[in-house]
């Protein structure tokens, strides 16, 4: 049995799944929402977008999703059309809880016709990657 607990270490040490340690992670609860949360980067290392030696880039093809948006369909209709809807339907004084007191007058941010709608900065993104990739 010990053995095999011996071998099992040294097969993650071999395939560097323990060079990661786990106190050099924090996790953050905006990075494992729907698509409602802001975007992030992760923490893998950066690869290098040259091309190996010898090869050369004669024609690329580009799959974009799309730039930003106030929201898509299913992250309004799931997450922030429901919550504003319980938001106007408490009873509770926010005004009386100093750290959530900001909701007795928040309103929502974006409304149902702005779905999909790009943003401001999306509009400069989707502009910015158009000009980039004609180059």
């Amino acid at each position: 049995m010990r053995s095999s607990a011996v071998l099992f270490s040294l097969a993650l040490q071999a395939t560097n799944v323990l060079s990661h340690s786990p106190n050099s992670y924090s996790f953050d609860p905006l990075e494992h929402l729907a698509g409602t949360a802001p975007p992030f980067d992760p923490q893998d290392p950066e690869t290098d977008p040259a091309p190996p030696q010898g090869c050369n880039v004669t024609r690329a093809a580009y799959l974009v999703r799309h730039a930003a948006i106030y929201a898509n369909d299913f992250d309004y209709e799931e997450y922030i059309e429901p919550f504003v809807q319980k938001l106007g339907n408490t009873t509770v004084n926010w005004s009386t809880i100093p750290d959530l007191s900001f909701l007795s007058s928040w309103k929502a941010p974006i409304s149902d016709p702005e779905i999909e709608m790009l943003t401001r900065s999306g509009k400069l993104e989707a502009t910015g990657l158009g000009t980039k990739n004609t180059k």
